[in-house]
């Protein structure tokens, strides 16, 4: 019933229902819109900028709700080979030219994040859409396509990136076998380019083995 009520578009009695249900249905709804735009190359469909939003209050609704992103990955996942295929041959053009007008859409990789955090969610969406064995390709194309030169030398971007590729599942909690982290890995470090990017990424490697010590180095340096 509650979905019923969502698919026809009444979300209030909905959410009075079922807040949780509710909420994960519209966020599926939203998704699938995102999914649509995609294959038809729509970078400027409405969806997108409410999808921007649903990513810049991400962080206060992770308690609650999945991350927007995430639930893009996941619809993509479930989606027909067919039309997995025509993501991977056009899916990041579009996706990247619909977030040059909703920045928010990249904002994990655009603002160098001020604490630990995972890149996580927006290595999902692209390396899905991408398909099996690119998460090394993924990975590279936000550190290099994206990221700018005071991202690329704020070693916390280098650690989300790592985090991301560690956590990465491509099939729900399993990974896949062609996702091979190690050449993910060697994949970004090999588009370091001068000794800050490099210095930034050391420094991540360091916190990865020793956080606390790190965090206080970081901070007497700040």
């Amino acid at each position: 019933m509650i979905r019923e009520l969502a698919v026809i578009g009444c979300l209030k009695a909905a959410h009075l229902l079922h807040p949780q249900l509710s909420s994960q249905i519209q966020q599926e709804q939203l998704a699938d819109e995102a999914i649509a735009a995609l294959l038809k190359k729509r970078v400027n469909d409405s969806c997108w900028q409410r999808l921007a939003t649903e990513v810049r209050s991400a962080e206060n609704l992770r308690a609650e709700r999945r991350h927007p992103l995430m639930v893009l990955a996941e619809r993509i996942r479930a989606l027909s080979r067919e039309e997995r295929k025509v993501l991977m041959q056009t899916g990041w053009k579009t996706f990247r030219a619909a977030a040059e007008e909703n920045a928010a859409l990249m904002t994990q990789i655009l603002t160098p994040p001020l604490e630990k955090t995972t890149l996580l969610p927006l290595l999902s969406v692209v390396t899905t859409m991408l398909g099996p064995g690119t998460l090394g390709i993924a990975a590279v194309r936000l550190a290099s396509e994206v990221a700018d030169a005071s991202s690329r030398e704020n070693m916390w971007l280098w650690y989300s990136l790592r985090r991301g590729i560690r956590d990465f599942k491509r099939y729900g909690q399993v990974s896949s076998a062609d996702d091979r982290q190690e050449t993910a890995v060697q994949l970004i470090e090999s588009t370091l380019d001068g000794e800050a990017e490099e210095g930034a990424y050391e420094r991540a490697r360091r916190f990865e083995r020793e956080p606390e010590r790190e965090a206080e180095r970081e901070s007497r340096a700040a």
